[in-house]
């Protein structure tokens, strides 16, 4: 073909056109990627384009976990790419939204897949694993809930990785024999526990950076032992008896509504 004929006249001039394409390529899909998520945040989380402190903690988590990710990426044994993923995946599913997480995994496997020059499999893995914790994580009921979802995503790992191990082996005979494919996947399935580990063990810093309220906090200032609750009880006790009074009836409205009964609840014991 004329493309093998170029290559045969001048191989270092073929080199040349052929990387120079792929890093067009490459900054093509880079551009329409951001596009995609610029288009999401202004149509769908319009209060976080409007603030900068928020939009800032929500581009310097994206550009960090990309980077320490691609970091990670560089020692292909270890497969500790998955870690800033799925962290950063669950991070944005208890501080944001689902969507909002899938679609930040899908952008953070992508950069990684791309910069990386890897195959097509390698982003299958890392989307996979972080959309199953993305998908478990509707609400955190406790921290242990974390820990279970990081298992639950190391089970995901192994299925996946296994399966693709499958379609590109010519036959289980050559899988069996293969050490290092069981390695990596208990390496990728011990990495995602320690993911959902980190995340629960970093839920109160978390809180705090992108100004989220969890059903643990919700939990912790509901007991009625609260410092400000045990207050009002010896400053105003016919207060605090109303407040439960309208947090009991307030919960039961908001459940039947659909609504989080929790932080209702919450919200009607300091409503005064």
């Amino acid at each position: 073909t004329a493309a093998q004929k170029a290559q045969l006249e001048d191989p270092s001039n073929f080199w040349f056109h052929r990387q120079f394409l792929r890093l067009g390529t490459v900054i093509l899909m880079l551009i329409i990627l951001a596009c995609i998520n610029g288009a999401y945040l202004i149509r769908s989380e319009p209060h976080l384009v409007r603030s900068f402190a928020r939009l800032s903690v929500y581009l310097g988590s994206l550009i960090a976990a990309a980077g320490v990710a691609r970091l990670a990426a560089s020692h292909p044994d270890l497969r500790a790419e998955i870690v800033p993923v799925v962290v950063t995946a669950m991070i944005f599913a208890v501080a944001y939204n689902q969507l909002m997480s899938v679609l930040m995994a899908f952008t953070i496997s992508l950069v990684v897949t791309l910069s990386t020059v890897g195959q097509l499999s390698h982003f299958v893995m890392l989307m996979s694993v972080s959309a199953t914790a993305v998908i478990l994580l509707t609400d955190v009921p406790s921290r242990s809930s974390l820990i279970k979802v990081g298992f639950v995503t190391g089970l995901a790992w192994i299925v996946v990785t296994g399966g693709l191990a499958v379609l590109r082996s010519p036959s289980l005979d050559v899988i069996w024999a293969d050490w290092q494919v069981f390695n990596e996947i208990l390496i990728g399935a011990a990495w995602c526990l320690g993911a959902g580990g980190l995340v629960a063990c970093c839920l109160p810093f978390i809180e705090k950076a992108f100004g989220v309220v969890t059903d643990i906090s919700l939990l912790e200032m509901s007991d009625v032992s609260h410092p400000l609750l045990q207050e009002l009880v010896r400053r105003a006790p016919g207060t605090y008896n109303h407040s439960i009074s309208v947090a009991s009836m307030a919960e039961s409205a908001a459940e039947a509504i659909g609504a989080n009964g929790l932080r209702v609840r919450v919200g009607a014991y300091f409503h005064d």
